[in-house]
């Protein structure tokens, strides 16, 4: 067989699949397909724990952000006093002149 005549009898299988499935969904099997479809207990918790799973990444993101935002304030603070160091020294040294 070749490719194309199989690509051609695969998409007749499939649309011949579609159909039955479409034809079951329009009798009474309604229910039982959305029972099929319902999610189980099973996947309801890894949904819930992939929320607080992210809901956990969101927090720690903004505490890792907090921990910058207080280093830059501390590196800041000593670069002042490092400049006040080297502006007081250079007034010594003027003095000694």
């Amino acid at each position: 067989m070749t490719p194309h005549v199989f690509k051609f009898v695969l998409e007749d299988r499939l649309l011949h699949e579609a159909d039955t499935v479409s034809s079951l969904l329009s009798f009474p099997n309604r229910n039982i397909y959305l029972l099929l479809t319902m999610p189980t207990p099973y996947e309801k918790e890894i949904e819930r724990l992939r929320k607080l799973l992210a809901e956990d990444e969101i927090m720690h993101l903004k505490m890792k952000t907090m921990h910058l935002r207080m280093l830059q304030k501390r590196i800041f603070e000593i670069m002042k006093v490092s400049a006040n160091l080297i502006q007081n020294r250079k007034e010594i040294l003027e003095m000694k002149k």
